[in-house]
């Protein structure tokens, strides 16, 4: 039996208090002496006290690697299997994705009926990444790199801006405690550590216990991207900021101070001299007419959700999912008109089943819905969208995609997946890369 003692949370002592006004309660109601006995012998055998009862709380154990290990140079190795992947990315004939915390798979799509793995580009701490040029800018921990893919088969790291992203473990549910000195946390284990009973309450008043820590041509992302480029500069999202590089040399050069953007930022978007950054909160439009100080227009709000945005035409399209870390119930599709980005408006909201990632291209719009598939809408008449669906294609799991003149690309959990498309209904699979 649980050890309860009074004065030593506010938690225990207010159920007990529910329990006496119960107890009370049913007393003047009934007035039976054997429900006085009974409820006092339940009082009693509550607060008894076992002091050899074991007590263990969840508890983050740090993985910490030093700095110098990690600033080691991208190296192409051989291609590896697709075992956790993030961020899609494609230019020319190459397609990139990102194997979360780890990597980058590049994958010759020259044919695209036979796509092929041809190497990993092998950089740990990489989440995020785009292209412009021969030049892939990817992050590693705090790092900016700078990757010259000109030659394929001879990557190798031309610039580093370091320092200048925040520990990416800060977007997890839990606090934490970084390293010092030229240590790094890049992860944590999790195990049961036996504490006492005063530790296991303050565990369940405050929900975490953690250690402290040992001491020209630029591609096409998706649309879950933290990453775009426009012009010579690249735009960064965290959860909470941006950052600016400019990119017109070799060297990326951060660009003044990050932009505070409060919290929950998830995606970033580029369209005209506008960037649209999707958020948990709601939708934030940026004028980058001056590309070093993109200055906020407005925000459109709407309920706590994840959030990915895609425009065309003056029209926003905004997802918003339940899930693990969207803290809502909600899953639909919203218009929103942004002719005036100074005063986004709602024009209609459409149900949708789990959507994740959202691409546009021409008159077509294609949702992924996870396990449940992708789907695709004419939008020639954005107002009239919700009879517009043309094709529900279950028979795929898709997390993100990306709409091209000449094929359209889906990644989920069945790896990459090609499909030749229009906007009637066609929709054929050309080829499919498992993981």
């Amino acid at each position: 039996m649980t050890c309860i003692r009074f004065g030593y949370s506010k938690m225990i002592l207010k159920h007990y208090k529910a329990s006496i006004n119960l107890g009370l309660f049913y007393i003047y109601q009934m007035k039976r002496v054997n429900l006085v006995i009974l409820f006092a012998s339940i009082l009693v055998s509550g607060i008894s006290c076992n002091d050899q009862e074991e007590y263990t709380i969840p508890t983050y154990r740090p993985i910490v690697i030093s700095k110098a290990d990690l600033m080691t140079s991208p190296e192409l190795i051989e291609p590896i299997a697709i075992n956790n992947p993030g961020k899609i990315y494609t230019k020319g004939e190459y397609v990139y994705i990102n194997e979360i915390d780890s990597g980058i798979h590049i994958i010759d799509n020259k044919t695209t009926s036979n796509p092929k793995l041809i190497g990993f580009i092998d950089l740990p701490g990489t989440n995020n990444l785009a292209i412009k040029g021969n030049l892939l800018y990817a992050d590693s921990y705090f790092d900016l790199v700078v990757i010259d893919i000109s030659d394929i088969n001879n990557i190798h790291e031309v610039s580093r801006t370091e320092d200048v992203f925040e520990n990416p473990f800060s977007d997890d549910f839990y606090f934490y405690k970084t390293a010092t000195g030229d240590s790094i946390v890049t992860g944590y284990d999790v195990y049961k550590k036996p504490v006492s009973y005063q530790e296991w309450l303050d565990y369940n008043q405050h929900d975490f216990a953690l250690e402290d820590a040992a001491s020209g041509d630029i591609g096409t992302g998706g649309s879950l991207a933290r990453f775009t480029i426009s012009d010579n500069y690249l735009y960064s999202v965290s959860s909470h900021d941006m950052r600016i590089f400019n990119i017109s040399n070799i060297e990326a050069k951060s660009v003044g101070d990050p932009i505070d953007l409060n919290w929950g930022i998830e995606t970033i978007f580029p369209y005209e001299n506008l960037l649209f950054l999707g958020s948990e909160w709601g939708m934030h439009i940026y004028d980058k007419s001056n590309p070093e100080l993109p200055k906020h227009l407005s925000t459109y709000e709407h309920i706590v959700s994840c959030d990915p945005v895609v425009v065309k035409d003056d029209i926003a399209y905004v997802t918003l999912r339940s899930g693990t870390n969207c803290q809502n119930i909600i899953n639909q599709l919203e218009l929103v008109d942004v002719s005036n980005p100074a005063k986004p408006k709602a024009i209609t909201e459409y149900e949708m089943l789990n959507p994740h990632g959202l691409g546009v291209i021409d008159n077509c719009l294609f949702i992924t819905e996870g396990e449940y598939g992708i789907k695709s809408f004419n939008i020639s008449d954005p107002f009239q969208i919700d009879k517009n669906m043309i094709a529900h294609h279950k028979d795929v799991h898709a997390i993100d995609v990306i709409p091209l003149a000449e094929v359209l690309m889906l990644i989920g959990n069945d790896g990459l997946v090609q499909y030749e498309y229009d906007c009637e209904g066609k929709f054929e699979k050309i080829s499919q890369l498992s993981l």
